[in-house]
């Protein structure tokens, strides 16, 4: 490939490593044929092999910490939906019986 820190950024995933503080380079090997839940399951041993580097470094602490504190920690907004049972809907269309409505004259009797 060559190009260095001058990498490309192709998807997602690479991106969203980058916007989380890990180095362009790294986050091109760790995003590698990888998403963001493929790589929070990855243990440190997997994260050093892929990203080529020592287990002893601080560059995989910080990597490893930044993976486990923000991986998929976006959180969904609130919906402010009422979600009402479709037997609920049903069941109060229902007629029961207290009241007929004349055709006729159109009022209840």
């Amino acid at each position: 490939m060559g190009g260095g820190s001058n990498m490309a950024v192709k998807s997602s995933t690479k991106k969203r490593l980058i916007e989380l503080g890990i180095p362009v380079d790294q986050a091109h090997k760790l995003a590698d044929d990888a998403n963001l839940d493929a790589i929070k399951r990855m243990s440190r041993e997997q994260v050093a092999k892929k990203v080529g580097i020592e287990e002893s470094v601080s560059e995989l602490d910080h990597i490893m910490s930044v993976i486990s504190e923000h991986v998929g920690s976006r959180k969904r907004s609130k919906s402010n939906r009422i979600t009402i049972s479709r037997k609920a809907l049903l069941d109060e269309d229902i007629p029961t019986g207290d009241y007929r409505f004349n055709v006729l004259n159109h009022f209840l009797v």
